[in-house]
């Protein structure tokens, strides 16, 4: 990693709270619209660069909506695009069906879900660095990817996971709302218990006895 990637995460916590920010209007709704996601925010299938930074949203979120300030309109992945400690990265985007009560994805499936659209887009073929931003479930479907295709991302090449309110050991609410819900990726996030801890406790697992653990910086 360069010494210029030593401010990324500063960078992104500041362009979160620029995203934030009720009193700072960012005109970049518009900008998205034309953006079909999964995809690319900034680049293409055919562009190589050396990094690339991939969003990937949480529960009951999407693509858009949950990296947009229904205020200002600010739109976080394209903030990036105007800040110089991203210059040359490539911006990727996921998007996967996460709705409040119908049946969807697990967080295992949705992992496969991830690797085929990234290998859609060549955005692990292309890149050099991949660098994660996750929030919320995101997170979980990020290391639940990673441990289980870590013969496509090998743990030196994701220097920087950066994630938002991701529940590593679940959520309260998922315990209580699965139960309203035929969601499943609910369930797979309720809370670690002792005497139930549920698909959590097998990632928490295996994330801690990884490599990524040692290799890859994590906020």
């Amino acid at each position: 990693m360069t010494k210029r990637w030593h401010v990324v995460p500063c960078a992104l916590s500041a362009l979160l709270s620029l995203a934030c920010a009720t009193n700072i209007a960012v005109d970049s709704a518009a900008n998205i619209g034309s953006s079909r996601l999964p995809g690319y925010i900034r680049g293409d299938a055919d562009t190589k660069a050396e990094r690339v930074i991939v969003f990937v949203h949480g529960i009951f979120g999407d693509g858009r909506t949950t990296w947009t300030n229904t205020t200002t309109g600010a739109y976080f992945p394209e903030l990036l695009t105007a800040d110089d400690a991203f210059a040359g990265a490539s911006i990727w985007v996921h998007d996967f069906p996460s709705p409040k009560v119908a049946p969807s994805y697990s967080i295992d499936e949705l992992a496969d879900h991830l690797r085929r659209h990234l290998s859609h887009d060549n955005v692990l073929r292309n890149h050099r660095d991949v660098v994660f931003v996750a929030h919320s479930m995101g997170g979980l479907v990020v290391r639940a990817f990673l441990l289980k295709y870590r013969d496509l991302l090998a743990p030196g090449r994701v220097p920087i996971l950066y994630f938002f309110s991701t529940p590593t050991t679940g959520a309260d609410i998922a315990s209580y709302t699965r139960l309203l819900s035929t969601n499943p990726q609910l369930g797979d996030m309720r809370k670690m218990l002792t005497n139930r801890s549920g698909v959590l406790a097998t990632y928490d697992a295996q994330w801690s006895s990884s490599e990524y653990m040692r290799a890859t910086r994590t906020f």
